[in-house]
């Protein structure tokens, strides 16, 4: 993957175009001054569901503290953990109503605007290396960003959760095994549409209710990013791990086309450049921990099963195509990057 300021020009210039605002660099490519952030002081609020024990947290952590230096404390990020603003459709369409003027959460969050906004597809991503270099070094990473404005959302500075497990009361090693499987799914298509594609009965829920879901028996099973669902206790109620690894969809920072587009352009370069920054950092932090997380849910008495993910692979052959042929053409330009 490419590093340094001159991949930041490259990204920044994509997004800022996209918003309908240009580069705020010299000629030579130096990042704006914090002078250039604009008369008057900026309050941001910065929401997300996770909690503040959660990567997610590190990283919006970081982005405040780089932005308030990077404009001389002309601009602070105000962060709200843990749903405190809502969950994550309430807080979107807190981005709508200027309620909030930043959300960190999945970027599948806004299928329910666009029904081109679907990165979780499965098995979309071959790994780590796949899906960054879609986001940030293809065709592809530009195309999710303007399916993203054309919603109504500024989206920049993807970054990597890992990629999606299931944790389960019952173990499941093949296809055949998921037929019936209550299982607890984000509130959005694709996540629902990829589990009843293997006859399972996904059941959107909230996250902060998953627990007392599985320990009631209303559902068998969930599925999230490793470090996710050990964050969030899973390791504690259920029985088995299963790495299916059938999705991975980017975290990404949200904001309201019209709030963003009214910010000074210093400000908006401040904002991109900071958030791809510590959105790359954490990316290869979730990536590192990935099997420390597997090893802790093994630690807790989780039994960790390896399904035979080709029979997993064979059953989502064209599902992209046939399902949503409107991410077909997408679907096409992620498989053909190296």
């Amino acid at each position: 993957m490419k590093n340094g300021m001159n991949f930041l020009v490259v990204i920044l210039t994509v997004f800022l175009s996209l918003a309908g605002c240009s580069r705020a660099n010299d000629s030579a490519g130096n990042a704006v001054s914090p002078n250039a952030a604009g008369e008057g002081a900026v309050k941001l609020l910065l929401g997300h569901t996770n909690a503040e024990t959660d990567p997610r947290q590190t990283m919006v952590e970081n982005f405040a503290k780089q932005v308030s230096e990077k404009t001389g404390g002309k601009v602070t990020v105000e962060i709200y953990s843990s749903g405190k603003l809502g969950n994550g459709k309430e807080e979107i369409e807190g981005l709508s109503m200027g309620t909030q003027d930043i959300l960190v959460e999945g970027y599948a969050i806004m299928a329910m605007f666009s029904n081109k906004c679907m990165d979780s597809l499965p098995y979309l991503y071959r790994d780590y290396n796949h899906f960054m270099n879609c986001w940030y070094n293809s065709k592809a990473g530009e195309v999710w960003i303007e399916y993203a404005a054309d919603a109504g959302y500024t989206a920049f500075a993807p970054s990597y959760r890992g990629f999606r497990d299931v944790t389960s009361m019952k173990p499941l090693a093949t296809v055949q095994d998921i037929a019936g499987l209550k299982i607890r799914t984000p509130d959005s298509e694709p996540f629902v549409s990829t589990w009843t594609n293997l006859k399972a009965q996904a059941t959107p829920m909230d996250l902060a209710e998953v627990i007392t879901g599985l320990q009631q028996g209303t559902i068998e099973a969930q599925e999230n990013p490793v470090l996710l669902s050990y964050n969030y206790g899973f390791a504690d109620v259920c029985k088995y791990l299963i790495l299916t690894q059938h999705s991975c969809g980017a975290d990404i920072f949200m904001m309201g086309n019209e709030r963003f587009n009214k910010l000074p352009e210093g400000v908006q370069t401040i904002l991109v450049e900071a958030a791809i920054i510590c959105a790359q950092e954490i990316s290869k932090n979730n990536e590192s921990l990935e099997q420390e997380f597997i090893r802790k849910f093994a630690d807790k008495g989780v039994q960790v099963l390896t399904p035979d993910i080709d029979s997993f692979r064979l059953a989502f052959e064209g599902f992209a195509e046939k399902k949503f042929p409107q991410m077909a053409e997408i679907a096409g330009m992620i498989a053909a990057v190296k």
